[in-house]
Formats: C-alpha cells, structure tokens, sequence
C-alpha cells in the first residue's frame, strides 16, 4: 500500500523537492508566490534564496540530491535565508503549486535574464538583487558563494567600479571586482576585461612563489582560463615544465595538459585557418602546422592537437567524407571511456549531426558504427536516444526494416523506463518517436532538406 501511495506521490509532484523535504537541508518555500516571500522575508528579516531552475536540467537535480540535502548547509541557509525554487520551464506534469508560480517563473526568467540552469539569485530582506550565480557547486563552495553574495562589504563594489572605470586601479580588490560584474551585472566581456587586466598588470609581475599562491591559480581557472593564458607566460610555462602542480593546486587531473593544448591550439592553429569563427583557407597545410608547433614545442605531441582541428574544420566546411574519417581515426586512437556523458557527445550527438546534415553514404555509415558502438558502451537510459539515432540513421542508409524495429525498441525502452519511474504514459521521447515511426512505414523522410 505505500508503494502504491508512493508513486502516486511522484507522478503528481516534483520528485526531488520531496526527496529534500525527507532530510536535513535547505527548507524551500513551495506555495508561495513572490509576493508572499517577500512579506516572510521583511517580516523576519531575513535575506531570500531563489532557486531558478529547470525539470530537464541534469545540474539542478544533482543540487537537490547532493547538495541542498547537506545538514550543514541547510543551518546557514535557513539561519539566514527564506528560499524558494521557481521552475522556469513548464511541463504537463506540473503540480497546482508549480502552475501558480508560472507568472513569476516568467518574470524572474526575462527581469534576471535566467538562461542558464541552475541560476542562484541572492536578495535582500526588501527584494533587491544582491548576487547572482549560475552552475553546479559543491556543499563547500555553495557556503562560499552564499558568504560572499550578503557579505557587506561586497555592497561597494558600484564604488570601486566607477574608482576602476576612472583609471583607478586597486589590484587588492579587482578580482572580487571581476567575479562580480560578471555574475551581478551578467556583464562577461567587461568581466574578462579587469580579469585580463588583473592577471597582465599584477599577477604575471609577482615572484613566482606569490604567483603560485592558490587562490591566484584559481582565479585565472575560473574567470576566463585558457583565454587568459598566452603561450610562454608564466602560468602556461608552469603548466609545461610542472604540470602535476597546477592539477594537484586546481584538484583536477589533466587540467595542466588541457591549457597547454587548448592554447597551443589557439595560437598555432586556429589563428592560422579562421578569422571571426570562419575557415580563411580550403585546404590548411596540416603538415606545416605541426611542424611548426614541433619546432617551438620538441617535446610535445602534437598529433592529437592537429587531428581535433583537422575534424573541427571539416565539420566547420561540411566535408563529410573528410569529418567521418578523421572522426573515425580519433575513435580508433583514442576510444571513448564510458564516464558521465562521454559516450552520449563524443558518439551519439555526433552521429545525429551526421544523420540531420549529410547524405553522403559512406559517412552515413561510419556515423552507424558510432551509433552501434554507443549502445555498447553505455547501459544507461541514455539507450533510448542511441536507439532512435541507430533506427534514423539505418533508415537514411535505406534499410527500413531494421530501422522500424530498431524505432520501435527505442519506444518500448522508454516507456519501459516510464512506467519505472513513475512517469505519465506517452510523455518522454514517445510522441517524436511514434511520429518518426509512422515517416518510416509511410516511407517518408525524417530528417531535413539538405544541401549536401
């Protein structure tokens, strides 16, 4: 009987807001409107959390399950904080409570300008905009970001942007000034530009012991990376000559490679073949890049860095023949490893890519393969949108049979996963899918006009 009252629970409300309501955390406001919070709010003096959010967004459940659920977090929250989330989105499945807050969810989506999920909006006990944040953060760095959104002392920072402005530059407090043009004021190019100053003007003049401070390392991370770095300066040369340093600094294993890579590639490659993001060349001398390249970096591979560039611009050109291939010898090189949504970008979207852009019949059928590797390397429930792109793509190759089955596998997977978690029957992939199975025995086209 209560597995019974549980589903019916779940099928009428948000899953994870009562998943954090079972345990210790955050206490989020479900019922009320913005209105009502800020009466609470004023009343009690209070500041106010608002959590922006959306039902498809992978970061904002990993909030609720791992992160708003924290016993510690949830203390200084509710200490502090009266908090509500605002689902942005709208589904068919939405409770009363959620409906009721649609007109907000639109206000706060166009006043803050929410596009990115989750948003964290920080205000004052009387409604006014203190801080805003996007993203995924963990238990430490979510306490941080709260401390640093009500911290008093941040409420100057219009001062030290007129001072900053004026030619004033206060290099003890233009790094907190950066982070906060860019999340308050959302204003990112002029973010990047006291960032780039700040690094230019002040940390590349320190000695290289107050360089290696971590808190420096973490803000050129964090606030423009790689395009803060130029090849030769002193954060690029570290990463080349002490790569363990900057990864064990930044706890995190291969970033030192990736800036090195990322900006060797910038400069060396890119530079040389676009110009505003559009190929500047038809046919790029591969074999003079990478000479260059070795001849300022010996010791480097640079195999791996022209063979990225070599699919980027074949996509960039829609030389399909040329993509698939180069796209085929990367996988055969360097295969996916089934983590996170490794196999789901690095095969499957690029396989639909394939399947939506291209009729050439040779990269068709490498796109096929990648498609058929990807429902062998991951299990999940991601197997519903492999199926789908292995039935569309079987279909554009002309193999109908084969398609339609595999089509209608992709439709019993997902109404399989559904029924198991505790969805509405026919929600999901189902509508698109019943349609496109339909095309196929209608022998209808289900991809678009193309030129090539």
């Amino acid at each position: 009987m209560k597995k019974i009252i549980g589903v019916i629970i779940l099928m009428i409300t948000v899953p994870i807001l009562l998943k954090a309501q079972k345990v210790a955390g955050i206490k989020f406001e479900h019922d009320k409107t913005w209105k009502e919070i800020l009466a609470i709010a004023n009343a009690e003096n209070k500041f106010i959390f608002v959590d922006a959010f959306a039902t498809w967004c992978g970061p904002c459940k990993q909030m609720d399950g791992e992160v708003y659920t924290d016993s510690l977090l949830g203390k200084v929250i509710d200490g502090k904080f009266v908090s509500i989330k605002i689902q942005i989105d709208k589904t068919r499945k939405d409770s009363e409570n959620v409906r009721r807050l649609y007109k907000d969810a639109e206000t706060f989506a166009k006043i803050y300008d929410v596009k990115v999920f989750p948003t964290f909006l920080f205000f004052s006990p009387n409604g006014k905009l203190l801080y805003k944040d996007v993203g995924y953060k963990t238990v430490k760095d979510f306490i941080t970001l709260v401390d640093f959104a009500i911290n008093p002392a941040r409420q100057d920072f219009k001062e030290m942007l007129t001072a900053y402005n004026n030619g004033d530059r206060d290099y003890s407090t233009m790094a907190a000034l950066s982070i906060t043009v860019r999340n308050l004021l959302d204003n990112k190019e002029f973010a990047f530009k006291i960032a780039k100053d700040f690094k230019e003007n002040y940390l590349d003049k320190l000695p290289d012991s107050q360089f290696l401070e971590k808190k420096n390392i973490q803000f050129i991370n964090e606030n423009g990376g790689p395009n803060l770095i130029k090849p030769n300066d002193k954060f690029f040369n570290i990463c080349l000559h002490d790569p363990t340093l900057i990864d064990s600094m930044l706890n995190l294993q291969g970033i030192a490679d990736y800036y090195i890579k990322t900006v060797v590639s910038r400069e060396y490659i890119v530079k040389k073949i676009y110009q505003n993001n559009k190929s500047i060349v038809n046919h790029p001398n591969w074999k003079k890049i990478k000479a260059s390249i070795h001849k300022e970096f010996p010791n480097m591979d640079v195999s791996e860095l022209v063979l990225d560039q070599k699919i980027r611009f074949y996509r960039e050109i829609e030389n399909w023949n040329l993509y698939t291939f180069y796209k085929t010898k990367q996988l055969n090189e360097s295969p996916i490893k089934s983590v996170g949504m490794n196999v789901f970008f690095g095969l499957n979207a690029p396989a639909w890519d394939i399947f939506l852009n291209c009729k050439d019949e040779r990269s068709l059928r490498r796109a096929l393969q990648w498609s058929e590797l990807s429902l062998k390397l991951d299990s999940s429930e991601q197997q519903i949108q492999y199926l789908d792109t292995k039935a569309n793509l079987l279909y554009k190759l002309g193999h109908v049979h084969a398609a339609i089955k595999t089509e209608e596998q992709a439709i019993e997977l997902q109404e399989s996963v559904l029924l198991k978690n505790g969805g509405e029957k026919g929600a999901g992939f189902i509508p698109d899918f019943v349609s496109t199975l339909e095309k196929m025995k209608k022998k209808i086209a289900t991809w678009p006009n193309m030129k090539k």
